[in-house]
């Protein structure tokens, strides 16, 4: 039985946000990139009213992490698409350190918790 606790853990809406880690992209990329994921996220939702309930409630919790190649972050996308969860993909011009086209961070919700554990609970907090 959940205590009142891990039900309002389950309950609270999140944003997540996967980079890959093959890219062995620099600290200052990666915050640029996740921050155009929050644009896409937030300035052109989805779901608009899922977004107002976001950024209204006490908490907006934003958690990063990490996944290892293309393929994963391909597969995250997937699952994302048919489970119909909001998400973007941020995609490089390739002005820096990547190559043009690269698919960088995918941003994911806002969405309940307990919805998007289940997606990206395997991958490890980006470190």
């Amino acid at each position: 039985m959940e205590s009142s606790s891990e039900k309002e853990k389950n309950a609270e809406l999140v944003i997540f946000f996967i980079v890959r880690r093959d890219l062995k992209m620099n600290r200052g990329k990666i915050g640029a990139q996740i921050g155009h994921a929050v644009q896409y996220l937030i300035i052109d939702p989805k779901e608009p009213d899922m977004v107002e309930r976001y950024l209204s409630s006490n908490s907006t919790v934003k958690l990063v992490k990490r996944c290892e190649n293309l393929e994963e972050f391909e597969t995250v996308e997937k699952e994302c698409l048919s489970k119909e969860i909001p998400y973007r993909a941020v995609v490089d011009f390739g002005r820096t350190q990547v190559a043009p086209n690269t698919k960088t961070v995918l941003g994911i919700g806002p969405r309940p918790r307990i919805e998007l554990d289940p997606i990206v609970g395997k991958f490890p907090l980006l470190s």
